[in-house]
């Protein structure tokens, strides 16, 4: 059986609270690729781990079948083991965007995600 870090551990368990909740995540990869010896870099430097999109709450819509338009606030999670930290680029990236008007959260516990929930969902 493989060994999970506790950064990738987190990340696990904080996934699949989400799906449960059926909150849509989306994973966020960031490195260098080998394409024909050539190394090609791929994912935005500092990006956090994972967006999810968040529903806040449905608008009726006057259309004629009833369809409903959905709201949803987007949160960058960042993963990190208790004594991890950002790096520079992480942290230009958050910055970036919460000036968008995106949510961005450091995750250490599942607790801190939950809370973040029970407060803007």
């Amino acid at each position: 059986m493989k060994r999970l870090t506790p950064e990738s551990a987190l990340k696990k368990l904080v996934l699949d609270y989400l799906a449960a909740k059926r909150i849509h995540v989306r994973r966020n990869q960031v490195g260098m690729m080998d394409v024909g010896g050539r190394k090609v870099p791929f994912g935005e430097k500092g990006e956090a781990d994972c967006t999810a999109y968040v529903p806040t709450y449905h608008v009726r819509r006057a259309f004629s079948d009833g369809s409903t338009c959905k709201m949803f606030f987007i949160l960058h999670l960042e993963f990190k083991a208790p004594k991890g930290v950002q790096t520079a680029h992480q942290k230009a990236w958050q910055a970036d965007a919460e000036a968008r008007g995106e949510f961005y959260l450091l995750v250490r516990d599942l607790d801190e995600v939950i809370a973040w929930l029970d407060n803007h969902a």
